[in-house]
Parts: structure tokens; sequence; C-alpha cells
């Protein structure tokens, strides 16, 4: 067996565990069913389109498939850093300086209201999530931070972090 383990951090049958015990089996809700894995890769990009109520049964899936099937290999991630973008609920990925040189103060004043949307949006979605899912989160997150799939994407990973994190130590 490969036991993936990172210093500092939990080995991945431990953040398996976190996550099956935080995320609900998806047999609570008749009117949805387990994930294929490429359903789980499919559902990567597609994490927006979920409905609040849904997101539990979903994103616990979609974590656990990703320990397991992430590719480790920079730039062949097969959308395992769509995830990621994500849970950045904080969304201040974007180079605001390079739009208003480029582009001016209205593409950047759309930009930021863009961006503004999107965090309320993501908050809206998320706002179901416990405490003790968004600390499943957190564990998933320092793991998969290591990954070379995702190492292009370690801007995202750390306020992503930290928006579990707080998320994780209040209700």
């Amino acid at each position: 067996m490969n036991r993936e383990t990172h210093t500092g951090t939990e080995d991945k049958e431990q953040i398996r565990r976190r996550l099956k015990e935080a995320f609900p089996s998806i047999g609570k809700r008749p009117d949805l069913r387990p994930l294929s894995h490429e359903e789980a890769v499919e559902m990567r990009s597609r994490l927006a389109s979920l409905r609040p109520d849904d997101v539990p049964f979903y994103l616990g899936q979609i974590l656990e498939d990703l320990l397991d099937t992430h590719t480790n290999r920079a730039g062949e991630s097969e959308d395992a850093e769509a995830v990621v973008q994500h849970l950045n609920v904080m969304v201040e990925g974007t180079d605001l300086s390079t739009i208003r040189s480029k582009f001016g103060a209205n593409v950047l004043k759309q930009t930021l209201q863009e961006e503004g949307h999107l965090r309320s949006a993501l908050i809206e979605q998320f706002a179901l999530l416990s405490r003790e899912q968004a600390q499943a989160i957190c564990g998933w997150l320092r793991f998969a931070k290591n990954w070379d799939d995702l190492k292009w994407y370690a801007d995202e990973i750390e306020p992503a972090l930290l928006y579990w994190s707080v998320r994780a130590t209040t209700d």
C-alpha cells in the first residue's frame, strides 16, 4: 500500500477518515448517488453548480477521490486545481495592478465587482458546512499543497487554508 506522508500533517488514511467522519454518507440522500471516479473528475470543475444542500454530499467524495487519483504531475492535474480554486473563498488572486495598467480603471472596477460577487456566492454555497467539515477541508488542503500537480497553485492554497482555518474554529 502506498501511504503518502508529509511532515507536520496527517497521512492520507487519516485525511480519508476525517473526510468520511465529517461529510455525510451519500446514502442519507435517496435522490443522490455516489460518484464514479470519472464523475468526480468531471465535478472538480463544476463545483460552483452545486446547490448549497448538495455540497456536503459531493465535496467529501471529490476530496476523497483526489487523495487516490491526483496525478502528482505539474501541468497535468486533471482539474485538481479547480477544487482548490473553488475552496479559495478569499478570491483575491487576480493581478489588479496588471489589469489597471493594461485595461484601465473600468475593467479594474468590474474585476473587483466580479470577485466580490464570486466571494458572496462561495460563502453562500459553503454556509451549511459544519466546523467538523471545515476541519476536514483544512486537513485535505494541508495534505494536497505538497502535490506536484498543485505546486503552481500555492498562492490559492494558502488563502483557502486561511479561510477554512477560521471556519474550523468558529461556528
